[in-house]
């Protein structure tokens, strides 16, 4: 058995945050797993936030789901959320 079996393969997915007043890391923890409840999906893990980007961990079945999750976080119109890339590491993303 591989060790990728037990683990699982893991998706990074870049993206970015407009708002009048920018959530903190923590406010963003929490919508997120508030919205991933409603969707029915395990919450992706924030790795980045500084106020206007961001980099969360999701595992790569679970990736469509997840972009639309943080596409989804701007719903009313307040917050304004846009993915920016995926990428399988962490250090390719940042390089772009």
């Amino acid at each position: 058995m591989v060790v990728k079996d037990k683990r699982g393969r893991r998706r990074y997915i870049a993206f970015s945050v407009t708002a009048k007043s920018p959530p903190s890391r923590g406010e963003l923890i929490t919508m997120m797993r508030d919205r991933s409840e409603e969707m029915e999906i395990e919450p992706p893990k924030l790795i980045q936030f500084d106020g206007e980007k961001g980099i969360v961990r999701c595992s790569h079945l679970l990736r469509e789901r997840t972009v639309e999750m943080i596409i989804s976080l701007g719903g009313k119109g307040e917050l304004e959320t846009k993915t920016l890339r995926t990428s399988g590491t962490l250090k390719s993303l940042r390089e772009r």
